[in-house]
């Protein structure tokens, strides 16, 4: 329970005027050795509408020196320096987070574009809308040992330099994995994130070797053919890393997928189709500007949530009114707001006397100032939705759910239930509101699985009652279709 930012994920609204075609992400430390003809390969692409973003991650040699040098000669470049020492994965995502291109590329220091990898990856993006990313075969440079072929697929397939995709999507994957246990020699983050990506979407290699791959000495793939060897056509671990004997890969991993599938879940929650995913990929770029928006404003949503209301409002199936049970100071409130206020459809009924339920009291389990000082969360409730420009998307009932319901004669396509908690509060806003929904309409439950008398109520609904379908799950969001 508790507002979680996601605050990997950052895109630019589709409005922002100096929004580029490509960014090239190169993570820095201590590689001023090939800072330089990284950038360069970049440079001689021939594109002018490119941004280069360096993230030094505590570098101790001239490195940063390096990279403001090339700041100052080439407008594309600029420098980024986060605070701390985080890893590559860590700066990989601080580049995303600032990513201002369509299309976004990994570049690790020392490694190189050939000539055409950016014209042959974005035309190959522009003219297969349904593929989220390409990946390249890959030129060694420095090998100390003769790769097997086997071997250098394998590098092609896991390296994050030969790797151009939709932004959008890096950003539902949520960027590479940051744990640290991915940061433990010859365990990759780079192999994780590649899995994550190809796993949720559409993903396809170039038989053309335009990266060129140079071997660090203390890269993570040459440390992990370290501790292989080659057997039968297959590769055989001869000794676990410290991540992999204690196990403490396999649960960062576990973490990372489930919330690589929650976000993605998101997304697909309406119809799992290429044309959804299309769609996606269009409006992604918009809820990531409206997370930016929206993370001032108190509540208990993640974002995740947040965005699958988006899409239910804006393009969920039937016709009829959209209800909105508990609003509390406007967080889901906006979210819908937002979604169906892209698409034109219908203003959100807003349903809360705004005095807060029992745990938001003194002395409760999520105490607000608001409801203890001033008795009401309405003024706050209000002017959030004037801040984000949505007050005339939204129109506020105040009162309990059951004084409204009492009265309420119109059909509804969503409902939205996030009111009281308790079983006894769940089960009057179902009896109340679920009877207008229209055939082929949703009734969207929050917090199932986290407060124990909504899912107690939930579960007996969906089980006791035929008319109604399990379509969507989204951390602890729940969406029924009712037939």
């Amino acid at each position: 329970m508790g507002y979680c930012p996601m605050s990997h994920v950052r895109q630019q609204s589709s409005e922002t005027t100096d929004k580029c075609l490509v960014t090239v992400v190169i993570p820095s430390l201590n590689g001023d050795s090939g800072l330089v003809n990284s950038v360069r390969s970049v440079l001689n692409q021939g594109f002018s509408d490119t941004e280069i973003i360096i993230v030094d991650d505590q570098s101790t040699d001239n490195s940063v020196e390096v990279a403001e040098t090339l700041a100052a000669e080439h407008s594309e470049v600029r420098l980024i320096k986060p605070m701390s020492n985080s890893g590559a994965a860590a700066a990989r995502n601080a580049g995303l987070r600032e990513a201002r291109g369509k299309y976004i590329g990994f570049l690790s220091p020392g490694d190189e574009y050939a000539p055409n990898f950016l014209k042959t990856t974005t035309s190959l993006l522009n003219t297969n809308p349904n593929v989220a990313g390409f990946t390249t075969d890959v030129e060694v440079i420095d090998a100390e040992r003769q790769l097997h072929d086997d071997q250098l697929n394998a590098l092609a397939s896991s390296i994050p330099s030969n790797f151009l995709a939709r932004t959008v999507a890096v950003q539902l994957v949520g960027g590479f994995p940051e744990d640290l246990a991915f940061r433990d020699p010859g365990l990759s983050d780079n192999i994780l994130f590649r899995d994550a990506f190809r796993h949720n979407f559409t993903f396809k290699r170039v038989h053309q070797p335009l990266l060129r791959y140079r071997v660090k000495n203390v890269d993570q793939f040459d440390d992990f053919l370290d501790r292989t060897t080659f057997i039968d056509g297959r590769f055989v671990l001869t000794q676990d890393a410290s991540a992999e004997e204690n196990g403490s890969r396999k649960a960062a991993e576990k973490r990372y997928f489930q919330q690589v599938h929650e976000r993605v879940e998101a997304c697909k929650s309406l119809k799992n189709s290429t044309a959804t995913m299309n769609r996606t990929f269009e409006s992604f770029a918009s809820f990531g500007a409206m997370l930016q928006k929206f993370k001032d404003i108190p509540g208990f949503l993640y974002p995740e949530e947040g965005f699958a209301l988006f899409l239910w409002a804006r393009d969920g199936d039937s016709r009829g009114a959209i209800v909105e049970i508990g609003s509390l100071m406007g967080l889901s409130t906006c979210w819908l707001a937002a979604g169906s206020k892209s698409a034109g459809r219908e203003k959100i009924m807003a349903v809360d006397h705004f005095k807060g339920s029992p745990e938001h009291q003194s002395g409760g389990t999520h105490p607000l100032p608001a409801i203890i000082n001033d008795g009401s969360t309405l003024p706050i409730f209000e002017e959030n939705l004037r801040r984000m420009g949505l007050r005339d998307w939204v129109e506020p009932h105040v009162g309990s759910s059951a004084e409204i319901g009492a009265t309420w004669n119109e059909p509804i396509r969503l409902l939205f239930i996030d009111g009281d908690h308790s079983v006894e509060g769940s089960t009057v806003d179902v009896n109340t509101w679920s009877k207008f929904i229209v055939p082929g309409g949703v009734m969207v439950f929050h917090d199932v699985d986290v407060w124990p008398g909504v899912t107690q109520v939930y579960n007996a609904l969906v089980s006791q009652n035929d008319r109604l379908q399990e379509v969507a799950r989204v951390r602890s969001l729940r969406v029924v279709r009712v037939s």
